[in-house]
């Protein structure tokens, strides 16, 4: 094989690995030396690959889809430059802890600070934002594609951790950078070799049974900020059952027709209206609120419950009497497992039918009260106020004003 199917074989054995173990998508700006990794993401059958001619706006398209998919998503640009563009999006991907795989062509290591065309030092050129840099071998004759294979599992490793984010992976090639019409032979899979360290704690029990304990009987709001949510319906139908109005932020996911209130930051703005419906509990669920309404409401809670798993701080203010650093999506499934009545109401039991049924004495003794009754249809009626307020204020008008766009989407 000539240099340039060598350099195919690596990068498609790279690429492999990478869908292998879950990327579906991949954004590809046009350049010369990136011609490997082009060629090895349009080839590969199960990535669908998106072109832009800007490398920043790629970035944001591939930021975009990875936190839509709730998958990792790859970035592949040439040379130089063109590399740097991707630093803001990476920085975002980093914070906001988005899995993103930046794959960067590069020139071969001899030709750093020769001035040659194109060619910056790329090394570690995102910083401390990446969760790892891996460098595989520049490819020729003696390079076993098998290493650029091990380079991906290290990448899914690295960016599926604990902590997910970007991890850069900077991709050297020798010219010619076309293949020839052969066909490459690339690394052999190898099934199991990737670990990612367990997200989720042993045991939930004694967490369930605290924030049960927090919830139960209060008049209560949910906060849901961005997550990584893996049922983003769940939350919603937790607070239904507690009798909660949830205040959801647009990257949260929850902001929904029948699953958050509408108008709800222009409510928890009004001082006059949060006099008299102050929650005793506000279970915030994700990231610190990014509103400033948002901010005030958390920040005054008498009691502040914070569930997240993802962000490094979701509590800054150090305001939670209770903070769990666990899957949100777990919490909400096991607390919606108890029964959510007041005492005396029925109990409706769904077990199998081999298995005994626990007794009504059990099912009470591990319930959790609702809110007093009302508390969420004063909120909900107020809202629907506020939001009538709001929309007759937009159609006073028939000009396309910015905030008709955003509420109409015309």
């Amino acid at each position: 094989m000539g240099t340039g199917d060598v350099s195919l074989a690596c990068a498609m054995s790279l690429v492999d690995e990478l869908a292998v173990n879950g990327m579906r998508h991949a954004c590809v700006s046009p350049g010369s030396r990136s011609t490997p990794l082009a060629l090895a993401l349009a080839r590969h059958p199960d990535v669908q690959v998106h072109v832009h001619l800007d490398e920043r706006s790629s970035a944001f398209f591939a930021l975009g889809i990875a936190k839509a998919l709730r998958r990792p998503v790859a970035v592949a640009c040439t040379s130089g430059t063109a590399a740097a563009e991707l630093f803001p999006a990476v920085i975002e991907a980093s914070q906001a802890r988005v899995p993103l795989y930046l794959l960067t062509a590069d020139r071969p290591p001899r030709m750093r600070g020769t001035g040659a065309n194109q060619t910056i030092d790329q090394s570690r050129l995102f910083g401390a934002y990446p969760r790892a840099y891996i460098e595989p071998p520049v490819p020729s004759d003696v390079v076993d594609p098998a290493a650029w294979r091990k380079a991906g599992r290290e990448a899914v490793a690295a960016c599926g951790g604990p902590h997910p984010g970007p991890v850069h992976v900077n991709c050297s090639f020798e010219e010619p950078l076309v293949p020839s019409d052969e066909s490459v032979a690339i690394a052999d899979r190898e099934p199991g070799r990737v670990e990612r360290p367990d997200r989720d704690p042993e045991s939930l029990s004694a967490d369930v049974d605290r924030v049960a304990e927090e919830l139960s009987g209060a008049r209560g709001v949910v906060v849901a900020s961005s997550s990584w949510w893996q049922a983003p319906d769940r939350i919603s139908r937790l607070a239904g059952q507690l009798g909660w109005p949830v205040v959801a932020e647009p990257t949260s996911g929850v902001r929904r027709p029948g699953a958050a209130l509408s108008a709800g930051q222009a409510l928890i703005a009004s001082s006059g209206f949060l006099e008299q419906h102050r929650p005793e509990v506000v279970l915030q669920v994700g990231a610190t609120p990014t509103t400033r309404s948002t901010q005030s409401l958390v920040t005054a809670a008498k009691r502040l419950i914070v569930v997240d798993l993802f962000h490094m701080d979701p509590d800054p203010e150090h305001r939670a009497v209770l903070r769990l650093h666990t899957d949100p999506d777990r919490i909400a499934a096991r607390l919606s497992e108890r029964p959510i009545v007041r005492e005396g109401d029925p109990v409706g039991i769904l077990e199998p039918a081999d298995t005994p049924p626990p007794s009504y004495a059990d099912l009470m003794a591990r319930r959790i009260e609702p809110a007093p009754r009302g508390w969420s249809t004063e909120w909900s009626g107020l809202d629907e106020r506020a939001r009538g307020a709001m929309d007759d204020v937009l159609d006073a008008t028939d000009e396309p004003t910015e905030l008709r766009v955003a509420r109409s989407g015309v």
